[in-house]
């Protein structure tokens, strides 16, 4: 026993000076297990990681022209790093996971090459850390086809390919298989020098939210698909013109100003663009557009065109937005297929060619600022939405039947009354919006039975009893909203737009914005209806505990009116009525007895 025991103090000894003399001679401790032998150890499971901020780390070449000699400790015992990490290797990085064993040739003992060393030994532990956090259930990582670093803010992702050797959707640049498909490096820190190509497979890349202002390094990927551009600074299409492969393509948010479409690869027969995003840039000429065969999307909104008129047909165009731009007068006949026409906040006083729209189902001409805005509604009444708000109307009315129209948007346009055979010129509309404008009567709505959802905000209606005989004839009425009117102020706490514009925001975001994602919709375009709704609906509960006993009968019993007179409404000035029900049943009970108590004492 005293033998065995004499040998394990030798050993033990031997140990404590070894690493002593490591520590004199600067050895950092970096050695690098599999990911296998990190789960075992470490009893996490195996897991991946997709970049989006990312940087790479510097390192030097050995001999063999690869990153300075590091190896794999695979069977390191010891519960912690703490006894033998380097100097170089941040608290954070010593974990029970890893135990890090970096050695160094006597030709790279230099300062520099150690420093550069310990930075991409680093990056690696944060590599193996992130993997984890993302997929920390995924026992496989040899395994994974895609991977998300995305909000990571990750430096590096070298000899990711080490890990995930399957890979084919990530988002960063060095260390990657060749074999990607995908990447996604929005919101990094990529510059014009970062080189892709040796990702040559690529057929889906996005680089929104970086600093490019060039893009020639992207005119060697011939298989890419889907490209996105948005908020960098590009002034040009230079490096994009010769890729034939492209079916999408968003540059949103740069600074472009004039675009020939007619020099790029995308105008020949075999090219397959069919969307283009070039809003929000600086745009005042947008050449050879008609050269683009396969276009289904052109989007040129919030830029300063003064006119835009394609010298062909667009055949294949179905979707056009205009918005925000300083247009005076437009002539659409060069897009006979045109599904969605989007052109509000322009100057236009005349819209002209509609007569060869024979497909047209959504029309958008909001808030005109040029001369009374003439459209021929003849051509247009097979549409299936309307937005016709921030335009004054004339006081004739179309007479013409709108028998597909579903949703009607007249917000804000100084309309004193509405035409007596209302109802039979929309008798299918479920959406109307008459918002902030002078009606008192309502009574020409009577008879849409199909109608679902009614906005009256800011109208000029006095009193309640009218209103609840033209809802009882609104058999499928879901939503009814009358705030703001003469008789309802007192009821609710005050309604601010939440955009700062009384125009509606629109509700039918995908039919406009139809390859948008939901969460497309920014504080920057359209304010969030949902969110403000919940904060109005916030305050209107102290609001109405806070009204005095008289006005909050009043209110009740208003409400109790226009719930009986539509019982299928669900939502009634912006509350919900399913918890109003009860209450309001309980309030006008009391009422009632009250006064049967104040007849029989009289």
């Amino acid at each position: 026993m005293r033998r065995v025991r004499g040998t394990s103090t030798r050993r033990s000894r031997r140990r404590t000076s070894g690493q002593a003399r490591a520590a004199r001679g600067g050895r950092a401790a970096l050695s690098q297990p599999s990911a296998a032998s990190l789960a075992v150890r470490l009893a996490l499971p195996l897991s991946i990681v997709s970049v989006q901020a990312l940087t790479l780390a510097p390192f030097d070449a050995g001999p063999d022209d690869t990153p300075a000699a590091t190896h794999f400790s695979r069977d390191l015992p010891g519960p912690s790093l703490a006894s033998s990490t380097s100097a170089c290797s941040p608290a954070w990085t010593r974990s029970r996971a890893t135990s890090r064993t970096f050695t160094r040739s006597h030709s790279q003992s230099n300062n520099a090459t150690f420093l550069t060393e310990c930075s991409f030994a680093v990056s690696h532990d944060r590599l193996v850390q992130y993997i984890t956090d993302v997929e920390p259930f995924e026992p496989d990582w040899a395994s994974l086809r895609s991977i998300d670093l995305s909000g990571k803010k990750a430096d590096s992702v070298v000899r990711m390919k080490e890990f995930l050797p399957k890979l084919d959707e990530l988002s960063y640049l060095t260390g990657i298989p060749k074999t990607l498909r995908t990447l996604l490096v929005a919101s990094n820190r990529l510059t014009s020098l970062t080189s892709f190509q040796h990702l040559a497979n690529l057929e889906r890349l996005d680089l929104i939210d970086n600093h490019l202002d060039s893009v020639h390094q992207l005119s060697s990927l011939r298989h890419l698909r889907e490209l996105k551009l948005d908020g960098n600074q590009l002034d040009s299409l230079d490096g994009l013109g010769g890729l034939d492969s492209l079916v999408k393509l968003s540059l949103r948010g740069n600074a472009l100003v004039d675009v020939n479409l007619g020099q790029t690869t995308w105008c020949s027969r075999r090219s397959r663009l069919e969307t283009l995003r070039l809003s929000r840039n600086k745009l005042v000429n947008v050449d050879g557009a008609e050269r683009l065969v396969s276009l289904t999307t052109l989007d040129l909104d919030h830029n300063h065109l003064a006119t835009f008129a394609p010298r062909r047909p667009l055949s294949r165009l179905r979707v056009l937005r205009l918005g925000n731009n300083p247009l005076s007068e437009l002539d659409v006949a060069f897009a006979p297929k045109l599904r969605t026409l989007y052109v509000d906040s322009a100057r236009l006083g005349n819209l002209v060619g509609t007569d060869q729209m024979r497909k047209l189902e959504n029309l958008s001409v909001r808030d005109q600022s040029g001369d009374a805005l003439t459209v021929a509604m003849a051509h247009v009444r097979d549409v299936k939405r309307l937005y016709l708000s921030g335009n004054p109307l004339p006081s004739s009315f179309p007479s013409d039947k709108f028998y597909n129209l579903t949703y009607l948007e007249l917000a804000m346009c100084q309309l004193e009354s509405l035409p007596a055979d209302f109802a039979a010129v929309v008798p299918n509309v479920r959406v109307l919006n008459l918002d902030y404008n002078f009606i008192q009567d309502i009574s020409p709505l009577s008879g849409l039975v199909r109608l679902t959802k009614l906005s009256l905000v800011g109208a000029r209606i006095a009193k309640a009893r009218p209103l609840a005989v033209v809802l009882a004839t609104l058999t499928e009425l879901e939503s009814f909203d009358m705030r703001m009117n003469p008789f309802t102020l007192a009821f609710y706490p005050p309604l601010v737009p939440p955009s700062g514009s009384l125009l509606p925001s629109h509700t039918e975001h995908r039919i406009l914005h139809p390859d948008d994602l939901p969460t497309a919709l920014s504080a920057s375009t359209l304010a969030d209806p949902a969110t403000h709704s919940s904060a109005w609906q916030a305050l209107d509960v102290k609001f109405r505990r806070a009204l005095p006993d008289a006005w909050y009968r009043r209110r009740a019993a208003y409400r109790a009116v226009v719930m009986q007179a539509a019982p299928t409404l669900e939502r009634l000035d912006g509350v919900d009525c399913a918890k109003d029900r009860p209450r309001l049943a309980r309030t006008v009970d009391k009422l009632a007895r009250r006064t049967t108590a104040v007849v029989e004492r009289r």
